[in-house]
């Protein structure tokens, strides 16, 4: 079966990128496999993973399927019927967006990526709300969240989530209209091809500054967009 579900994934390589990372980390186990639907769960990330080649397969995978709180689907078509079935009451929709090349990024800076020190925790707690305090603290204690440095000053930070994809970047006031967003990023991509990962994103189909950045890094983004359902 792991033969098929990786010539699943792979016909659709943009949209089905979590499904990728999250099995290629070890962090999910294929839950169902019909052929033209997978269901992968990640325990650790406390999600489920749903890419499907219609809406249809993608609502007949699901049947029978409880404890899902929250949800990455591919067919975004069928959100309203998901949702209904789980009592969902959030969506939202994003573009994949992944860095197709092996080689990194060429950068001419003095900013380098560091753990973050416990001290500066509540800057960051206060600066970035999207996850709550608690979710916060765990990324900055296990490394998932790093902080861009120029020197001993902590210009702004940048992260991995836990499905693998890049996001939490934050740049402070002082420091901004520096280009110091795409230099944490570029930093960042070129860490995970040094890790053997394909550094890839999710963003909001309407975060314009983002998407327009991720165009600049050289990022290449999904024609459809995947919903996030909780």
């Amino acid at each position: 079966m792991e033969q098929a579900v990786n010539h699943f994934i792979n016909q659709r390589p943009l949209q089905r990128v979590t499904a990728r990372a999250v099995l290629d980390k070890g962090m999910a186990t294929v839950q169902r496999f019909t052929g033209d639907a997978l269901l992968l769960h990640s325990e650790e990330a406390e999600l489920h993973v749903l890419c499907a080649d219609s809406d249809q397969a993608a609502l007949a995978i699901l049947e029978g399927v409880t404890g899902c709180e929250l949800l990455v689907n591919e067919r975004t078509g069928a959100d309203e019927s998901i949702m209904a079935r789980y009592g969902f009451t959030h969506r939202g929709l994003c573009y994949n967006v992944v860095y197709p090349h092996k080689w990194p990024i060429a950068l001419d800076t003095d900013i380098v990526l560091k753990p973050i020190p416990l001290a500066l925790l509540p800057k960051v707690q206060q600066n970035y709300t999207l996850i709550g305090p608690e979710g916060v603290e765990e990324h900055v204690r296990d490394g998932s969240m790093l902080g861009g440095f120029q020197g001993e000053d902590m210009v702004g930070f940048i992260g991995q989530h836990s499905e693998r994809s890049m996001g939490m970047l934050f740049i402070f006031p002082e420091h901004r209209r520096k280009q110091y967003g795409y230099t944490l990023e570029a930093l960042l991509i070129n860490r995970l091809l040094e890790q053997g990962e394909t550094p890839y994103a999710q963003i909001y189909t309407d975060n314009h500054a983002s998407l327009a950045l991720q165009a600049k890094l050289g990022m290449v983004r999904s024609e459809d967009v995947v919903s996030w359902l909780h």
